[in-house]
């Protein structure tokens, strides 16, 4: 097969939109926002997003292969993926104090979109740019 020019542009367009960054819902499909709240105790959530509506989900904030907030971290280990990760914690504290909020956010983006989380998860997210998951920090567990 002859690949033209024109083929090969046709491709690469298809190819941005494929690979554009986007929030992913529960199951890993690409959708404009969700929200997720965090159950007092535990790793348990609820997921809301406009399509699905409000649920309990089946999946825990441990869980790093399945559900919305782990489908939608993927992304961060893409080659093309750049990002910012803030956190208003010093990087050596022990110690947490459970009684006042904490400011955090991941944000990615690429040449197409970007995606902000935020969330006030102590030490999160753990684990190697290498690896393309995330980790709970241990008091969560």
């Amino acid at each position: 097969m002859r690949l033209t020019f024109s083929t090969l542009i046709l491709y690469s367009i298809i190819s941005l939109a494929i690979n554009a960054l986007s929030c992913k819902d529960e199951t890993g499909t690409d959708i404009p926002t969700w929200s997720i709240m965090k159950l007092p105790k535990g790793t348990d959530y609820y997921y809301y997003d406009t399509n699905n509506g409000f649920s309990f989900s089946s999946h825990s904030l441990n869980d790093t292969m399945e559900g919305a907030l782990s489908h939608t971290m993927a992304q961060l280990w893409s080659q093309t993926t750049q990002y910012v990760l803030y956190n208003d914690e010093p990087p050596n504290q022990i110690t947490y104090n459970f009684s006042v909020a904490h400011s955090k956010a991941i944000w990615m983006w690429d040449e197409e979109s970007a995606i902000l989380i935020t969330h006030s998860i102590p030490k999160f997210p753990r684990g190697p740019k290498e690896t393309p998951k995330y980790e709970m920090p241990s008091l969560m567990l």
